[in-house]
């Protein structure tokens, strides 16, 4: 009897979300299902989907179909020709994705299949992505990608209005990198993840044509080696976030567990002297998070995915204001800074949440099933 291939995956549900990105206008909230468990088919069991956040609805047929598995998005957002980069370690690429509709539809050369879209990603299992700026050549623009997989291969593509143009640099970073996050100087990155306790700076550099020139570390963070949760014996650096407000980030790790702060100092010559400088203790493991600045208070969400909660974190007193009570694993945060909202996407209830910030909003710090209505099908 033949096997019956699975399905690919659908283009009106969310399944097993694993980031949420916030167009910069509000109006819509990119969701990228994963398909992580292969209930639907592997090369485009995967998908990221849009949610109106006005309607509090998906966008019909405004979706795209990608390989399963996927990790992260980034998006390249300019006034021509808008794209959102996408990760998948499905089939480990990378994919380029056409964003119409002032931001309320994706697609990928007019289609909802991804597949034409695809660009060769930094190795096996691409995980963290992050776009870097454009470059105008003398052939036309080129977007600048930074990718790393968990196979310890960390890429810079260099990505043209034509895709089968894009070229790339590659070089060595952590092994199990898990994220990617541009510096705020905009000049390098910093990758970090699961098995390797440091986070490494890297630094890069273009031809004259904006095309990728150079890839190399420039510099590690050590972080501190302790095992806490003897099930998962690694360091586990989940994510990393940098401070509007003060020269430092924050990254997040499993074991020991806790935020910890990175002085981001230079000395008199220049020469970056990273360094941990304190520690933001958590009683349950932290997954990704987010950061929301005033002119004078900086405070963390935090995402605890075995509490099914978020934490409201005060770095500068290392504390735990309170606590929001969120679906099953939340996995992903989008923040809202204007309409003081946050956005959670559940891993396991297939839902998105969000929860309300502002300090005089009735609903304030109580989670509201966004989609699908009424919380997980």
């Amino acid at each position: 009897m033949d096997q019956v291939e699975p399905a690919p995956g659908p283009l009106d549900r969310i399944y097993r979300p694993t980031d949420l990105l916030l167009h910069p206008s509000g109006r819509y909230l990119y969701v990228l299902s994963s398909n992580f468990d292969g209930r639907y088919r592997e090369r485009d069991g995967g998908s990221v989907l849009v949610l109106d956040t006005e309607a509090m609805t998906l966008v019909p047929d405004a979706g795209v179909r990608i390989a399963s598995y996927g990790a992260a998005m980034t998006l390249a957002d300019t006034a021509e020709n808008p794209r959102l980069f996408v990760s998948a370690r499905g089939n480990g690429g990378l994919f380029a994705l056409d964003v119409a509709g002032e931001g309320g539809s994706l697609r990928c050369e007019g289609s909802t299949s991804g597949a034409a879209c695809r660009l060769p990603g930094p190795g096996r299992d691409p995980t963290g992505i992050a776009w870097l700026g454009r470059r105008a050549g003398p052939q036309g623009s080129v977007d600048l990608v930074a990718a790393t997989a968990l196979g310890g291969t960390v890429a810079l593509l260099g990505v043209p209005e034509r895709l089968a143009d894009t070229r790339s640099v590659r070089a060595a970073g952590p092994q199990g990198a898990l994220y990617l996050r541009p510096d705020s100087a905009g000049d390098g990155f910093y990758v970090g993840g699961r098995f390797d306790n440091f986070v490494i700076e890297m630094g890069w550099s273009v031809d004259e044509a904006g095309y990728p020139r150079a890839l190399g570390p420039r510099g590690r963070v050590q972080l501190p080696s302790s095992v806490v949760d003897r099930r998962n014996p690694f360091p586990e650096s989940r994510d990393m976030v940098f401070s509007p407000l003060y020269p430092q980030a924050y990254v997040a790790l499993i074991n020991p567990r806790g935020l910890f702060v990175i002085a981001l100092d230079e000395d008199a010559d220049g020469r970056s002297t990273r360094r941990v400088t304190g520690r933001i203790p958590l009683e349950s493991q932290p997954g990704r998070f987010v950061v929301a600045a005033t002119e004078e208070v900086e405070l963390l969400y935090v995402a605890l995915p075995q509490e099914n909660s978020v934490a409201v974190v005060e770095p500068v007193s290392s504390r735990v204001l309170e606590r929001f009570v969120v679906g099953e694993r939340p996995w992903a945060l989008a923040l809202d800074a204007e309409r003081e909202r946050l956005y959670v996407a559940h891993f396991l209830d297939n839902s998105i949440g969000k929860i309300e910030l502002g300090a005089d909003h009735p609903e304030r710090g109580m989670m509201q099933h966004v989609w699908p209505p009424g919380g997980a099908p």
